[in-house]
């Protein structure tokens, strides 16, 4: 079974590749970016980063204080 940590660590790792994806928006793409009901701007991809960069830590720092 799945435990608790588990599920963290796997939530975690998806944050992680969503920070490099944006990481790889800003170096290989051109900023903003118009999709269906959002625009990508430079600005709004630096703080995705920021924010997923910081959720993907948090849940690591939260994993990492439950049983292994």
């Amino acid at each position: 079974m799945c435990k608790k940590r588990d599920v963290i660590i796997f939530f975690a790792g998806v944050m992680a590749f969503h920070t490099i994806s944006h990481i790889t928006f800003a170096y290989f793409f051109t900023l903003p970016m118009q999709f269906s009901f959002i625009t990508l701007t430079p600005t709004l991809n630096f703080w995705i980063i920021v924010a997923s960069a910081i959720i993907t830590g948090t849940l690591l720092w939260w994993a990492s204080k439950l049983k292994k």
